[in-house]
């Protein structure tokens, strides 16, 4: 791949696809003092498009957001249909699925520059009024790693729509 001309920036998220939020985020409670996680089921339902490499899909998902200094720790669940996530367990169990820039200056540039190069979008969620999500598929540049990407640029404005739960 060439040089795009265009960088990602610092990264600011770091997400985990999991079997289960709750027993993960116990660990993080437990080893590193995350113990308030804020919840939310992110649903196809909820968006005006949602999709899988490029075609509509349903699907349901449970994120879980901790804040660890400038840093936003996710844990992706994978409820049910086609994403990312549950791609990600089925093969591998549990681990680090994807990083992203939640801050970038001109998101759907980035996005536009990475895809005209071949770089593949897993899912797209449009959440309406809320927030564009591109899980940018990079693994064969990257050597494994998803990219996220928001637009408008909010630093995770979604992460403010769900649940507290916190850990004794």
């Amino acid at each position: 791949m060439k040089d795009l001309g265009v960088r990602l920036g610092p990264i600011n998220h770091v997400a985990m696809a999991v079997k289960d939020w709750k027993e993960t985020a116990k660990g993080y409670a437990n080893l590193m003092g995350l113990k308030t996680w804020r919840v939310m089921e992110i649903s196809s339902e909820m968006m005006e498009t949602a999709e899988y490499y490029g075609k509509p899909a349903d699907f349901v998902w449970i994120s879980a957001f901790a804040r660890m200094g400038d840093t936003l720790i996710e844990l992706c669940q994978p409820v049910s249909g086609q994403t990312v996530f549950a791609d990600f367990v089925n093969e591998h169990g549990d681990g680090m699925q994807h990083v992203g820039d939640l801050s970038h200056p001109n998101p759907l540039e980035l996005v536009r520059k990475y895809t005209s190069e071949g770089v593949k979008v897993g899912n797209y969620c449009n959440i309406p009024g809320v927030v564009e999500l591109f899980y940018l598929d990079t693994r064969e540049q990257l050597g494994g790693m998803f990219l996220e990407v928001v637009a408008p640029p909010t630093y995770a404005q979604i992460a403010q729509m769900g649940e507290d739960f916190t850990f004794e």
